[in-house]
Formats: structure tokens, C-alpha cells, sequence
């Protein structure tokens, strides 16, 4: 049996059961974001935050921990490693006989919190969180390279995109040349404007074209998005929170999102060529860089430039194409991640 647990929200105590919530605010705020971020970064703040955490939840944590009673215990998030580290190595008299294993969920850049020395395992998705790893004391035996991990629906999504004229009729979407435009769950990072742009852009170009505009929960955006009226030869879709993001990337020609580490991994799968338009201060900043250096990619956070600059990409066809396959080359191990992460941690458990 296997269990998913958000150890904070459900055994937290105070004001770390609101973790969730304030992730949601400060990725709305960047400086909060950029202030919490950094202030763990150090390492007099990162011992502090450990210790605090520790010293409040562990009497709860431990007692669900022990209640369970796992064979193995694996966290995907940077806060999950050291407290839970400490109790594990509290129970069964004292000696840990648990394996923990880190599953790294981010990609060009990553916290400290991230990376503890006394880890089994701890699955990066490439060189530039194998560094980090390093450079945080963890020895080469302990790290293994398997890509970030993504959703079942992007596991054969390439083989898919030789299909995408079936997958546009399937989405209702005209078959025309068509960008996806993306905000994430919550629709953020000036999501309107840039959609604008795009749409503005596209109708210059001089040829027919297509724009999908993702809005998550941010109805306020996709209403003001469906009631605009859009020039020349756009068709123009606006969906709120999708489930098949897969689909939609499949078929699309090139994305336009904010740098998040799992939506550039799923775009690589498919060779979509990724216009970036904003990160989170700390490990989103390490995205960037990662998509323009493997040549898939680039940034701005101007409506204008990245409105053109996808248009210019949309009338280059040798141009995309060369794009594309750089992607394709990067999502290649990114697509078998997830059951490569699976078959490490079964070995590790099963001997």
C-alpha cells in the first residue's frame, strides 16, 4: 500500500498547517516569495527553520509516522527532508532502518532544503541539480539521474504528436498553425496581457493561426479573454483549469508559460519550442537558462517582446522545427522519469 500524505496540512501544527495557502499568496507576490526563499538559503536560516519545525510538529508527525508504519519513505518537496530525517532516526530504538528517498521536483535550480547528507537516495532530473546536489555534501552514490517526473499523460505524448491534426479535431481546435498560452493552476503571470499580445501579433503575421489561452482558476482573465474581439484570421480558445494539459500540448506548435519546472519538462516531451514570461524568484530563476541554453527557448516579461517574438517563431517554419527537435532532445529522459524514479525506489525497498 502506498500513501500520498500533505504531512503538513494534515498533521501539522499552527501555522504551518497554512503552508499550502501561503505558497498560493506568495507566488502571487514575488517579493514574499523572494524574501522566504532566500532567507533559508543561508545557512544560519536554514538551521533555524529545521530546528523550529522540527521542535513543533514532531510529536505529531512522529505519532503518524509510527501509526503507518512505512517500509520506506520518499518526499517530493524541499521541506520534507531533515525533520523527517530526524524522527525516522527516533524510531525502532534509535537506529534508522527506514530508507528515505528525495525526489527532486525542480529543474534548472533548487533550494538547500532540497539536498540532506544523510539521504539513501536522492533522484535529480539532470546535471544542474546533480551540481547542487555536490556542492550540499551528498556523495556521488547517493544521487541518481532520472529526469523530473511528470504525468502519466505526457509518458508517450511524443509518439502522440505525430497525431496532433487527430488531437486538434478531437479538442474542437481548427487545424491551423497554434500557440498555447499557459498561466499554471492559478492563471498568474500577467496572463491577460500576454495573451493579448500574442493574439495581436498573430493577426499580423499574414497567415491562418490559432491561439489557445490556459486560464486555471483565474475566471476573471478567461471572461475578459472570450469577450474580447480579436483581429484578422486568429481563432482564438479560451479554457479555464484543463486535466489533459497533454492533449493540448500535443497540439499546439509552440507554449507560452511562466518558467515552472514540470511545464517546461512536459513541453521538452513534446518539442514545443517555449516562450518564457516570468519565474518565481530562487528556483524558477535557474529555468530560464536552462531552456534558452538548450536552444528550445527563450524569456521576457514584456507582453510586446514575447508577443513578437512568437510570431517571428510562427513565420520561421526551418526555424521551429530546428527548435523543436531541441526539445525533443531534452524530454526524451524527462518522459521515462517517473517509472525509472519508481523502479529505483522499489529497488531500494526490495533489495
Amino acid at each position: 500500500m502506498c500513501e500520498i500524505c500533505d504531512i503538513y496540512t494534515d498533521y501539522g501544527k499552527g501555522p504551518w498547517t497554512t503552508l499550502v495557502p501561503f505558497y498560493q499568496w506568495a507566488a502571487k507576490n514575488p517579493w514574499a516569495w523572494r524574501a522566504v526563499y532566500y532567507s533559508g538559503q543561508n545557512p544560519v536560516g536554514e538551521c533555524l527553520n529545521n530546528l523550529v519545525t522540527h521542535a513543533v510538529n514532531q510529536d505529531s508527525w512522529r505519532s503518524y509516522m509510527e501509526s503507518f508504519g512505512p517500509d520506506i519513505v520518499v518526499s517530493v518537496h524541499p521541506l520534507c527532508q531533515d525533520p523527517f530525517i530526524r524522527i525516522l532516526k527516533k524510531m525502532g530504538g534509535g537506529q534508522r532502518k527506514i530508507p528515505f528517498v528525495t525526489v527532486v521536483t525542480d529543474l534548472g535550480g533548487a533550494h538547500n532544503h532540497w539536498f540532506h547528507k544523510e539521504v539513501d537516495k536522492c533522484c535529480v532530473p539532470g546535471d544542474e541539480i546533480e551540481a547542487i546536489a555536490l556542492r550540499r555534501g551528498l556523495k556521488p552514490s547517493q544521487i541518481k539521474k532520472h529526469g523530473l517526473p511528470v504525468r502519466a499523460g505526457f509518458w508517450e505524448a511524443a509518439a502522440k504528436k505525430k497525431s496532433n491534426k487527430a488531437i486538434r479535431a478531437q479538442l474542437g481546435l481548427d487545424d491551423k498553425v497554434t500557440v498555447l498560452v499557459a498561466g499554471g493552476g492559478d492563471g498568474v503571470g500577467g496572463l491577460q496581457k500576454v495573451a493579448e499580445s500574442v493574439g495581436e501579433n498573430l493577426a499580423r503575421i499574414g497567415t491562418p493561426s490559432q491561439m489557445v489561452v490556459i486560464c486555471g482558476k483565474n475566471e476573471k482573465v478567461a471572461k475578459a479573454l472570450r469577450e474580447r474581439q480579436w483581429k484578422g484570421d486568429v481563432n482564438v480558445v479560451v479554457n479555464g483549469f484543463v486535466s489533459n494539459m497533454d492533449e493540448w500540448m500535443i497540439a499546439s506548435d509552440c507554449l507560452v508559460t511562466k518558467a515552472g519546472p514540470g511545464t517546461i519538462a512536459e513541453a521538452s516531451i513534446v518539442g514545443l519550442p517555449t516562450m518564457l514570461s516570468g519565474f518565481l524568484p530562487g528556483q524558477e530563476a535557474g529555468n530560464v537558462p536552462y531552456v534558452i541554453n538548450a536552444g528550445f527557448g527563450d524569456f521576457s516579461k514584456d507582453p510586446g517582446k514575447i508577443g513578437s517574438t512568437v510570431a517571428s517563431w510562427l513565420a520561421n517554419e526551418q526555424g521551429l522545427a530546428t527548435m523543436s527537435r531541441k526539445a525533443t532532445s531534452v524530454g526524451t529522459r524527462h518522459a521515462k522519469a517517473t517509472k525509472e524514479i519508481a523502479v529505483e525506489i522499489a529497488s531500494l525497498l526490495l533489495g
